[in-house]
C-alpha cells in the first residue's frame, strides 16, 4: 500500500506491507523507497510515531542510497567531456557526427556515433543497448569461470538474467535453475559482479545464509567482506 506522510516539513512517500508480525521494521532500498513492514492490526498512527521516532535514520539512509554507485549516472546528458563509469571506472565521453548508431568503448573514452550528436534521448537509448550488451558479455563471462570452479557440485549451468531491483544485487533461482543479476553492477567494480556471482552459485548448494555458506563463498572469495564495505558505502 502506498502511502503518504509529513516528515520533518517533507512529504515521505512509502510502501507499506502488512504482515504476520508483532514489529515496525523500516527497510531503505537502492534507489531510496521507503519500506514498511508492520503487523496485520497495527494502527496507522503507531506506524507514522514509529516512522517519526526514526526519522534521523530515514533521511541518513535515504542520502546514502541516494548518493551510492547504483545511482551515480542519473546526471549524465551525455554530452562530450562528460564522465561516465562502467564497472567502476570513469570514461569520458565524446561525440562523433556519423550515420553509424552505436557507442564504441575505446581506452579511456565512450565515443557515441550518431547523426544527430545533441539529440540527448537517441544517445540515452544508444547508451542503454550499449550497457545492456556490456552486461550480457560480463555476466556469461563470470558464469562460465564460477560454473568452471563448481560443475562437479550444482549440475547444469543456471540461466543468468538481468533485471534492475531496488534491494538486492544478484538472486539465485535454485529451485528454478538461474540467476538474477541487478543491472546496476554495471556501476560497480568488476570484482563486485565477480563476487556477486560467486555468492549467487552457492546458494545452488547452500540456500541459506549459514556456516557452510560462508565458508564457501570465502573459499572463492576470501576479500568477500572488504567487498560488502565498496558495496553498502
Amino acid at each position: 500500500m502506498q502511502r503518504k506522510m509529513i516528515l520533518n516539513g517533507t512529504m515521505l512517500d512509502y510502501k507499506l506491507y502488512r504482515r504476520n508480525t508483532g514489529k515496525i521494521i523500516i527497510s531503505i532500498k537502492l534507489d531510496g523507497e521507503v519500506h514498511i513492514t508492520a503487523g496485520k492490526k497495527a494502527r496507522i498512527s503507531d506506524i507514522e510515531k514509529f516512522i517519526r521516532e526514526k526519522e534521523d535514520f530515514i533521511f541518513s539512509a535515504r542520502e546514502k542510497r541516494f548518493n551510492s554507485k547504483s545511482n551515480m549516472n542519473l546526471n549524465c546528458n551525455f554530452n562530450a567531456g562528460e564522465k561516465y563509469n562502467l564497472w567502476g571506472e570513469d570514461y569520458e565521453i565524446a561525440l562523433k557526427k556519423s550515420k553509424l548508431s552505436k557507442v564504441i568503448k575505446e581506452k579511456e573514452f565512450l565515443t557515441f556515433y550518431c547523426e544527430d550528436v545533441e539529440n540527448y534521448n537517441l544517445k540515452k537509448n544508444l547508451m542503454e543497448k550499449f550497457a545492456d550488451n556490456e552486461r550480457k558479455i560480463v555476466f556469461e563471462n563470470l558464469s562460465e569461470k564460477v560454473y568452471n570452479d563448481m560443475k562437479d557440485k550444482i549440475g547444469n549451468k543456471p540461466i543468468i538474467k538481468t533485471r534492475k531491483m531496488n534491494n538486492c544485487l544478484g538472486v539465485c533461482h535454485y529451485k528454478s535453475g538461474f540467476i538474477t543479476m541487478n543491472k546496476n553492477l554495471i556501476n560497480y567494480p568488476l570484482n563486485v559482479s565477480n563476487y556477486v556471482m560467486y555468492h549467487e552459485y552457492i546458494h545452488f548448494i547452500y540456500p541459506n545464509h549459514g556456516k557452510d555458506f560462508y565458508n564457501m563463498l570465502e573459499k572463492y572469495v576470501p576479500d568477500y567482506r572488504e567487498i560488502d564495505e565498496i558495496i553498502y558505502n
